[in-house]
């Protein structure tokens, strides 16, 4: 994953769209915006299929969106990973928990606020992502967090990511690799143990 590469480089603007409906949409901001934009689809989700609104007016660069509401915990996430934590979300209701999902869209410019005042109310934060977990991107969500919800917590931010090995090209390994939705969710019922 390209993610905290391209983050890391000031004034380029990363899109990681999780719908159809997202890619149109994120794609058409792109094209208006006067900043370069890097657009990462992940693969995986090419084989969606959804319908897509091509009346939607264009929309501004940089917004995140909440996928789910919950009471319990606050799972921020992008891309790939929305499905999966939708899914994890629909499990740990099933066991009374109940998991807010933030879909952030764009990591750069990033779109934290909602995840902020989430997490304030939840007391508990995991960030989700497809990338490994050394020097990922979720690193950077986990300490913007803390430094603006410590008080507010009732544990320490939880990253659930791949693993840190070279991707595997054998699909076999490469779903042992990357987190699953029982992986997102068995990380979660943890955190609320």
């Amino acid at each position: 994953m390209l993610e905290a590469f391209l983050a890391h480089t000031p004034g380029l603007r990363i899109g990681l769209p999780a719908t159809a409906d997202d890619a149109y949409a994120m794609t058409r901001a792109a094209i208006v915006s006067d900043d370069p934009v890097v657009m990462v689809e992940s693969r995986m989700l090419y084989p969606t299929k959804a319908e897509v609104d091509l009346s939607a007016p264009v929309e501004p660069i940089g917004r995140s969106r909440v996928r789910r509401r919950g009471d319990d915990v606050t799972i921020v996430t992008w891309s790939q990973m929305v499905p999966k934590c939708l899914e994890a979300a629909e499990a740990l209701a099933a066991d009374g928990i109940g998991a807010t999902v933030i879909d952030l869209r764009w990591l750069s410019p990033l779109d934290l606020d909602p995840v902020l005042e989430d997490v304030c109310r939840t007391g508990r934060a995991m960030v989700v992502h497809e990338a490994v977990k050394t020097g990922g991107f979720g690193a950077e969500i986990a300490a913007t967090i803390t430094e603006h919800c410590f008080s507010d917590m009732r544990g320490p931010v939880v990253r659930v990511a791949s693993a840190d090995v070279p991707m595997p090209a054998a699909p076999a390994l490469q779903r042992v690799a990357v987190p699953s939705a029982g992986d997102i969710a068995d990380a979660a019922r943890k955190m609320m143990g």
